[in-house]
């Protein structure tokens, strides 16, 4: 009875003591250490690296040095070590940060970091004076140059730059795609063409997702012009084929730690070669339909084909020699980024060719089991922005047509009339823009 007598006041007063710390702070989770990194990939964002001194969440404040009407909150949940990205910086700017362990104020740290320049290769791009839209348009733009080194950029809807990302490669395909993460086709070696051989799945904060060189586990052939993302996670590229010493096109699916899944080649469809006009299909553009099956345009052919995920079939093809009739003033050439769109129709950017030098872009309904098509959208683009090479179109939220006149370095909104809304213009050459929505 002694011991217990003696051990009750010493249990009473650490009750005591716990429930006054529980006052102020309810967790009892504290900063243990805390350090910001600017990132080497771009001016315009960073990260907060915490450690905590048991599991839990953290609470991010951050704002530009005595502006805290701009203000932005990020937060991370149970763990003991956090890596938190600090997205919408602006470059060349002084922050501060306040950094809330647990919910509770009290055992909040404070402090600063400044951002670094963006590169001049960057900004010789892209010249935001030069670029102002106003009123401003809805949601975020996403394109690439076509230099090296690359860059990869995202304006809003004035025009300014809200993230970027270099890389020392050159850039020969963005996509966004799902839970809005980049892919992106890549080349080091100084290929001339739309080659890659690295692909790159990123977020926003610049977490890999997926990273695969040519040569290394199933990626066993050179990609080009396009690769996507399917609903699984699986990665599907087009590629370059050969058969009999003639260049042909493929799809190539990797699982997301790059083991090979399937793959088809064009010469499956077109076994038998004329040597005297045979030409590379010129596969440009890859697009996952909603039933899981490939869009893909092939430029030479001046066709779009559907091509069944699994067995390789081709359901069918639009365009000219095709299998679903083209309704009148549908005949397009030489077409890029074919896809489905918010309405249901197929729709491209008509290139066109020297004899018919303007480009356009169209949209088809399709009846596939009459194998035909009706024409919904016939937007020319104005002769000045007229490419013969390169290209994309997709219909906004609002109904008007993004475009990129390629060869221009011209990213336009076009009224379905064909009126310019807008346009942003960049130093060189473009491959495609694609809207995002919301990026984070």
């Amino acid at each position: 009875m002694y011991t217990l007598y003696r051990t009750l006041p010493l249990l009473l007063f650490v009750l005591l003591l716990t429930a006054c710390q529980d006052d102020d702070n309810t967790s009892g989770v504290s900063v243990a250490l805390h350090s910001v990194a600017t990132d080497a990939t771009s001016a315009m964002q960073a990260r907060v690296h915490v450690t905590l001194t048991m599991p839990g969440d953290v609470t991010v404040h951050y704002w530009p040095a005595g502006n805290t009407g701009g203000t932005r909150t990020v937060q991370s949940t149970a763990r003991r070590g956090h890596s938190i990205p600090l997205l919408g910086l602006q470059a060349n700017t002084a922050y501060e940060f306040r950094i809330i362990p647990g919910g509770t104020e009290s055992a909040a740290e404070e402090g600063t970091f400044t951002t670094p320049s963006i590169p001049q290769h960057v900004t010789d791009f892209y010249k935001e004076s030069e670029n102002t839209v106003s009123p401003a348009a809805g949601g975020c733009y996403l394109f690439a140059s076509m230099t090296k080194p690359g860059c990869l950029y995202l304006v809003d809807g004035s025009g300014r730059i809200v993230w970027y990302r270099t890389t020392p490669n050159v850039i020969k395909a963005a996509r966004i795609v799902q839970n809005n993460t980049i892919i992106t086709l890549e080349d080091n070696t100084d290929n001339a063409m739309g080659d890659g051989n690295i692909i790159l799945q990123t977020t926003f904060a610049n977490d890999t997702l997926f990273y695969q060189v040519s040569g290394r586990n199933g990626f066993d052939r050179i990609a080009h012009h396009d690769v996507q993302v399917a609903a699984n996670g699986d990665v599907v590229m087009i590629t370059n084929e050969m058969k009999d010493g003639y260049p042909g096109d493929g799809l190539l699916v990797l699982d997301y730690l790059g083991n090979k899944k399937w793959s088809w080649s064009t010469f499956d469809a077109m076994p038998h070669i004329n040597p005297e006009n045979y030409r590379q299909p010129w596969g440009n553009s890859l697009f996952i339909d909603t039933d899981g099956h490939y869009i893909v345009s092939f430029r030479s052919l001046c066709q779009v084909w559907k091509i069944h995920n699994t067995t390789g079939a081709v359901l069918w093809t639009l365009g000219k020699n095709g299998t679903i009739a083209l309704p009148e003033g549908g005949e397009f050439l030489y077409q890029h980024y074919a896809h489905r769109n918010a309405d249901g129709d197929i729709m491209l950017f008509d290139n066109g060719d020297a004899s018919r030098p303007m480009s356009r872009v169209l949209a088809f309904r399709l009846n596939e089991l009459q194998t035909a098509a009706t024409l919904t959208l016939n937007t020319p683009l104005p002769t000045a922005l007229y490419t013969n090479i390169m290209g994309s179109a997709l219909l906004l939220p609002d109904k008007n047509i993004l475009a990129a006149s390629a060869v221009n370095g011209r990213l336009v909104s076009l009224s379905q009339a064909g009126d310019v809304q807008w346009q942003l213009k960049t130093a060189s050459r473009v491959y495609r823009v694609e809207h995002v929505a919301k990026p984070w």
